[in-house]
């Protein structure tokens, strides 16, 4: 886009003595304008004033315009800061994928809603695409099963071993498979334990603050 055209301004002294503003002037601020006379009323009363006169105030008339549109600077939005689980080496897929397969099962129904809280805590080892949707998401239905270990104000213990099922799609520079198997039990504080349960946490995992964190992930 071209710019607009500035109009130029001069000054004019006369065989006199008597100097004059000329040119585009008319456009300046009227606080300039009356600036500009005032100035050369005072200086043109000694005709070997005139040159240096000439020069100050064609200076005066730059300082003077009207300056023209100036760049607009956006500011770039900042990150979206990821939580960070201090026990965890980031670096190691396979950590941060037990980690979380630990964390979206470690419940206890007297601090707890429902299951989703627990996945909200988990947030810490998802990448930010991951994290947001899950933080946007809204609380589960709260299941029979729930309600059982609820009523027995019951907490999930729970154990994270090494994957043994089928094999999980070959690595990438840019993306990583890994997996865990998880072993759960609620223990009610009135004494009564419910059953063992086994689940298969699998996670693909994607560069993130130099470490490794959960863009996508399933649990059966």
């Amino acid at each position: 886009m071209l710019g607009r055209r500035r109009r130029r301004s001069w000054i004019r002294v006369g065989a006199t003595g008597a100097a004059e503003v000329v040119g585009g002037a008319t456009a300046l601020p009227q606080r300039c304008r009356k600036a500009t006379q005032s100035s050369l009323a005072r200086m043109t009363r000694s005709p070997r004033s005139h040159f240096l006169l000439a020069v100050a105030l064609t200076a005066m008339l730059g300082a003077c315009s009207t300056p023209g549109p100036q760049p607009q600077h956006q500011e770039s939005s900042a990150p979206t800061s990821l939580a960070i689980d201090p026990s965890v080496d980031y670096r190691d897929p396979s950590a941060v994928c037990a980690a979380f397969a630990a964390a979206v099962h470690r419940l206890d129904t007297t601090v707890d809603r429902d299951p989703a809280d627990a996945y909200q805590r988990a947030t810490a080892y998802l990448d930010a695409t991951s994290a947001a949707a899950l933080a946007s998401s809204g609380p589960m239905r709260r299941t029979p099963l729930w309600q059982e270990w609820t009523s027995h104000r019951a907490y999930i213990k729970v154990r994270v071993g090494p994957y043994a099922g089928d094999a999980l799609p070959s690595d990438t520079a840019d993306q990583r498979q890994a997996a865990a198997l998880v072993a759960v039990r609620p223990v009610g504080r009135d004494g009564w334990r419910g059953p063992i349960e086994r689940h298969t946490v699998t996670c693909v995992l994607r560069p993130a603050m130099g470490g490794w964190r959960i863009s996508e992930y399933e649990v059966g």
